[in-house]
């Protein structure tokens, strides 16, 4: 398909008609005048009264910039009126600059935000003062939707601009509440009456530049038209130099005047060419001349226009030439005599040709409306076809189907591309009937073997279920289709097309993930995104980013993200610019990064706020939400769930189903088992209706992670929901999917006990294939707790250290986590100082550090319980003076902070320090933890301690409070060897407790007692020699470092083994 030209002309419908020879009436003027600070100005007066002329004239006469807009019955269809307003709007101004955006579908249940966005841009694009006029405002219908258009525009842009109103009727109820509050007056029925001095004035314009007009003229006209402004102009045309003599001013009295005084002036053939003129709301000499055949056509129609009779002249709307319109009345009149005076044939004949030029000029309404009234089918058919993209891109599908309704069955089933059009009018209303009017198109193309024609029609049907995204499972037999005619037209008849075909692939992709065809569609879709074709590209690059994720292909996606991200800017298409926010939001959301999925959301609802569009918020909250609940943070989850629920369509199962499966993880994630099996099982029965397998899928590991924890569930039905999940993950080959379901497995492992060595390597290897997309919205903390269990059991060390780098996660138990859990930050303070950052060592020795490092230090000495930051600022700066230690503590923990590289390490909150436990380790709080409780743990945490335990607290540190904390540490230390070594001792595992005292005496080799234990076990072992050499080695010891010999206990027990 091209792209759409914007048409080189004007319509005259919104060209102000020119004034110069119009009759002033300042007595009009100044009542115009005083209602200048009305919201709206209101004309109201009978046809003929000269309102147009009136509003014109005054106009001109102060001089006003004036967007005019003439209405017909057409302009009813919201859509329509902002398109044209549009038009007038741009054709008064810079058009580029100032042309409103069209009004989409999506954008109707929106649309006084839609109308209040265009209101700014008119308020933009116009000079204060300006005005807008709506003549024959009574064209509309009561029930159109444009009344309360019009009144919000009137509202929005007063005091600055101003409306006015031309109309043969009073405001419709729409208005009720301005008049009531007198925002909106009215002028007119006698006000617009000729008065004595004004019909003098017209009469002396009328008058020849040669003679006075007769006496008593212009009273006696006035009288018999009663001031009415068409009889006093009928009147004074056909009086003779005598005085007036007409007898009423009645229609069929005016249209006796028409005929006797205008018509019958030309001979026959004239008059003829000048019925035919009336079928053309305005036309030019040339036009009238092509229409008529007649070559002084164009001479009649200049002629009337210069005696002022009943036709105006335009500017030429952009054409050089100049245009003629005829008042209604005339043109009524010339219509009606030309039924009665020319053949039925003729006159259809005639339609016919009007149309064409109507074609030509850019007036397609108009055309169709003469089409539609010489029942030329084929005529209104070539029309349709012509026009239909044009209509569709300016969300004119209401024009759309009234056209196509307007044709018989015979014409549409004879062009299959007439229900094609039809069926994408229909599409954004009732994708439903849409997708009946593609299969009829479908069947028409298929009969002509028309490829173009066949692959569109199966796009457009595929769209229909993006449209519903309700019930998947009608595509099947489309995607059947599918298969047949990728084997009878392998080839795709242009790149365009096959941009439409892969774009609508989607449908097939949510319903048969598993679909042969989709890995190829996938590496074909980077070289067909195309910059010129931004909302295809958007909707094929969205759906591949969702399929390679499903994959575990993030890096592909992420390629095709970095591919269509420098094509999104404010000239996109605000549809597309929204579906990338989604898309990007979706990549980022299932990767748990939380600032880059805002960012994307944040930029799509201001989008959708701009352009006053809506119907896609549901989609931009689900991709927030879910981060939300990926990243555990629920109460920011919460107002994404909210106002997902509230745009949420009741009849779109996918997203009902999506809605309940956030809900049952958050229910988890807050341990409430039974909400999350209530939400589980309703999103369940949503998904398996909508048949859209991963969403079934997921819905069905909600089920099983909730039947795990909850109290009254039956294991066999946990295992059938399992099962049910794995084999759609199967089929699909999705590693992220896989990987849930095994993890699933393994959970319900755990909590029944067993050993899942196995299972936790499958599912983190599997895992590990997603490359970054975690999907986990079991939470971070269910996530924790399995990563912890597979480290503890040296499963799949590599991959599960790096998710929890990536995911930031904190360990479910600080105190007892794994030891191969990756810390961010580790810091060893027992035998010596060094900190890791993410396991490389901290390379810190200049003398701006050392301030930072001793707080850090200090910090470890209080461990990860709070600490009163005066205690903090009394031991680091103890001769500060009044605020100068909080302040230096301020500066010195900014320092530490950014020397450490993460912002969480070190917490300060009302007043009181300590480091995070989540993402900080140190040795001599793992080893303090353990030894409080000595007499309370087994012999493998106190292994554990026992080798925390490398030698004292900061050896280099002589400040009080490290010395106090050294000191503390030790006691607990030599508690605890005596507690370990005892315990070994009394199970006869002497080796344990050689183990236990040789690394006591390593780290505290003035301990005495411990080498009388020593030499003890070794005798009882029966290695006598060893026991002997660790007297020497006491001795040594003591003599070297307190200068004094073992006690009397341990020269005893030495004489013991020497003897023996």
């Amino acid at each position: 398909m091209t792209r759409l030209q914007q048409p080189k002309l004007v319509p005259s419908k919104i060209c102000a008609p020119r004034a110069e020879r119009a009759l002033p009436r300042p007595r009009l003027f100044d009542q115009l005048d005083a209602m200048h600070s009305a919201t709206i100005s209101w004309i109201c007066a009978a046809p003929g009264a000269g309102k147009t002329t009136l509003a014109a004239s005054y106009l001109a006469r102060r001089d006003q910039s004036v967007i005019w807009f003439e209405l017909g019955a057409d302009d009813a269809d919201s859509a329509t009126f902002f398109h044209y307003l549009g038009r007038a709007l741009a054709n008064v101004g810079n058009a580029d600059r100032v042309a409103l955006p069209a009004l989409l579908p999506a954008q109707l249940p929106t649309l006084a935000r839609y109308t209040r966005r265009c209101a700014e841009a008119i308020a933009d694009a116009l000079a204060p003062g300006s005005v807008i006029v709506f003549d024959n405002y009574e064209q509309l219908p009561a029930a159109s939707a444009v009344h309360e258009i019009v009144r919000d525009i009137a509202c929005l842009l007063a005091p600055a601009l101003r409306v006015i109103v031309l109309s043969r009727s009073e405001p419709p109820a729409a208005f009720a509440r301005l008049r009531l509050n007198q925002a909106l007056v009215l002028l007119g029925g006698a006000q617009l009456n000729l008065l004595a001095d004004e019909a003098a004035a017209l009469v002396a314009a009328h008058a020849p530049a040669a003679g006075a007009s007769p006496p008593g003229l212009a009273e006696a006209l006035l009288r018999e038209s009663e001031g009415w402004v068409a009889g006093f102009t009928l009147l004074l045309a056909q009086r003779g130099d005598g005085p007036a003599s007409a007898k009423g001013t009645s229609r069929q009295l005016l249209f006796d005047y028409f005929a006797s005084e205008l018509f019958e002036r030309f001979d026959s053939s004239l008059q003829t060419a000048l019925l035919c003129t009336a079928l053309l709301p305005t036309i030019s000499a040339a036009a009238a001349t092509r229409l008529t055949a007649h070559p002084d056509v164009g001479a009649a129609l200049a002629d009337l226009q210069r005696r002022n009779c009943f036709c105006r002249e335009h500017d030429g709307a952009g054409t050089g030439q100049v245009l003629y319109e005829y008042h209604a009345l005339f043109r009524t009149f010339l219509l009606e005599r030309a039924v009665t005076q020319i053949a039925q044939d003729d006159w259809r004949d005639l339609q016919r040709r009007a149309a064409g030029l109507l074609v030509e000029s850019e007036q397609p309404e108009a055309a169709a409306a003469l089409y539609r009234s010489a029942a030329d089918c084929d005529g209104l058919a070539a029309l349709v076809l012509r026009e239909a993209e044009r209509l569709l891109a300016a969300g004119r599908h209401r024009t759309l189907q009234d056209w196509v309704a307007a044709l018989p069955i015979g014409t549409r089933a004879r062009l299959p591309w007439l229900h094609h059009w039809e069926a994408m009018a229909w599409l954004p209303f009732d994708p439903a009937r849409a997708r009946s009017l593609f299969e009829c198109a479908y069947r028409g193309f298929e009969r002509g073997d028309d490829v173009t024609g066949m692959y569109t029609a199966w796009a457009g049907a595929m769209e229909t279920f993006f449209y519903e995204w309700r019930d998947f499972h009608p595509a099947d037999g489309w995607i059947d289709e599918f298969e047949r005619l990728r084997e009878r037209h392998p080839d795709y008849p242009s790149r365009a097309v096959e941009l439409r075909t892969c774009a609508a692939m989607g449908t097939l992709m949510h319903r048969r993930p598993q679909h042969p065809l989709l890995p190829a569609w996938a590496e074909r879709a980077l070289a067909l995104l195309d910059r010129g074709q931004p909302e295809l590209s958007v909707l094929l690059g969205g759906y591949t980013i969702i399929f390679l994720l499903w994959r575990g292909r993030s890096a592909d996606a992420q390629a095709i993200i970095d591919r269509i991200a420098p094509w999104i800017d404010a000239t996109t298409p605000p549809v597309a610019r929204i579906l990338w926010c989604c898309a990007t939001g979706f990549y980022h959301s299932v990767r748990g990064a939380s600032a880059a999925c805002r960012a994307a959301i944040d930029h799509g609802l201001a989008v959708a706020e701009d352009a006053a569009l809506h119907a896609f918020d549901h989609l931009l909250a689900a991709q927030m939400a879910r981060c939300s609940v990926i990243t555990g943070d629920l109460a920011e989850a919460e107002p994404w769930l909210a106002l997902m629920a509230a745009t949420v369509r009741d009849s779109a199962h996918v997203d009902g189903a999506f809605l309940r499966h956030l809900r049952a993880n958050v229910a988890a994630q807050r341990g409430d088992w039974a909400q999350a099996l209530a939400h589980g099982r309703s999103g369940l029965a949503l998904a398996l209706a909508s048949g859209v397998p991963v969403m079934v899928a997921h819905c069905h590991l909600d089920c099983a992670r909730a039947l795990v924890e909850y109290a009254d569930s039956e294991d066999r039905e946990r295992r059938a929901h399992l099962a049910a999940a794995s084999a759609i993950a199967r089929d699909m080959h999705s590693p992220a999917l896989e990987a849930l379901c095994l993890e699933a497995e393994a959970a319900a492992a755990l909590q029944r006990g067993e050993p899942v060595t196995d299972g936790l390597a499958a599912a983190f290897v599997s895992g590990s294939m997603s490359d970054g997309a975690s999907w986990h919205v079991s939470g971070p903390q269910a996530l924790a707790r399995m990563c912890d269990n597979a480290l503890r059991a040296t499963v799949a060390i590599e991959p599960v250290r790096r998710l929890v780098r990536e995911r930031c996660l904190a360990p479910p138990d600080p105190a007892g986590a794994a030891a191969l859990w990756p810390w961010p930050l580790r810091i060893l303070t027992l035998g010596r100082f060094e900190v890791a950052l993410d396991d490389v060592p901290l390379r810190a020795s200049g003398k701006a550090q050392r301030k930072p490092l001793e707080l850090l230090q200090c910090l470890c000495a209080f461990g990860t319980a709070a600490v009163a930051q005066d205690r903090v600022t009394d031991a680091l700066w103890p001769d500060a003076q009044g605020d100068a230690a909080d302040q230096a503590l301020r500066t010195t923990l900014h320092r530490l902070r950014k020397l450490l590289q993460h912002e969480r390490a070190v917490q300060l909150e009302n007043r009181q320090l300590h480091l995070d436990a989540g993402c900080v380790w140190v040795d001599g709080v793992v080893f303090e933890r353990i030894a409080r409780q000595v007499d309370n743990v087994d012999v493998a945490q106190l292994r554990q301690a026992l080798q925390t335990y490398r030698g004292v607290f900061l050896p280099s540190e002589s400040a009080a409070w490290a010395v106090a904390h050294r000191d503390h540490l030790r006691a607990r230390f030599v508690r605890l060897v005596e507690r370990l070594g005892g315990l070994l001792e009394h199970a006869g595992d002497h080796d344990g407790a050689v183990d236990c005292y040789l690394h006591a005496i390593e780290v505290e080799p003035g301990a005495e007692g411990f080498y009388r234990r020593l030499m003890a076990v070794y005798a009882l072992s029966g290695r006598r020699a060893d026991a002997i050499g660790v007297y020497q080695r006491c001795r040594l010891a003591l003599l070297s470092r307190l200068g004094v010999s073992p006690a009397a206990d341990t020269q005893a027990l030495h004489q013991e083994l020497i003897a023996s």
